[in-house]
């Protein structure tokens, strides 16, 4: 009984840090594609057409995004312009009408997501993503908060541990 306390003792939080790790690359990685998406979607609005601001209504009226605003405190990062164009749920700023349903978690296909994943776009072709903790979710109070990527590769995190550790690993 003692052997199986011991084993117990250092497995569980072992096997915690091993999750958190992993949940903290599907954060990333779930950034990465969304970004991709985003990228693949503005290139190809914008060989149909010359005119940048035609080029920004399309991708809002193909819901790509649009011009949102909202409070920077929520979302770590600058949210952008005012007016919410976008649809979907929002925090701080950021959208999730624009990215398809797969996207719009992190890890996807579970059944129980620890990252909403949402894009706030600033100006025609400028963005940031968000990978927001889920609530009820023990992510919700990792020390690496929420991930952000923006439309320059520029990773952050909003918690105290720090980009480099959250989006690399220790």
């Amino acid at each position: 009984m003692a052997i199986a306390a011991v084993i117990a003792a250092y497995a569980i939080p072992a096997y915690r840090i091993h999750e958190t790790r992993a949940l903290r690359a599907a954060a990333a990685l779930g950034l990465w594609r969304a970004a991709q998406y985003i990228e693949s979607r503005e290139l190809s609005v914008m060989a149909l057409t010359s005119n940048d601001a035609t080029a920004a209504r399309v991708r809002v009226d193909a819901g790509v995004g649009g011009s949102v605003g909202g409070s920077d405190s929520d979302s770590g990062g600058d949210s952008g312009g005012g007016g919410d164009s976008g649809s979907g749920a929002s925090r701080g700023g950021a959208v999730e009408g624009g990215l398809p349903a797969e996207l719009a978690v992190a890890p996807s296909g579970t059944h129980r997501p620890a990252y909403r994943v949402m894009v706030a776009f600033a100006a025609p072709g400028a963005y940031t993503i968000y990978a927001v903790p889920a609530r009820g979710h023990f992510m919700e109070h990792d020390a690496c908060g929420t991930f952000a990527l923006d439309s320059n590769g520029r990773t952050m995190t909003t918690g105290p541990l720090g980009a480099q550790t959250c989006w690399h690993g220790p």
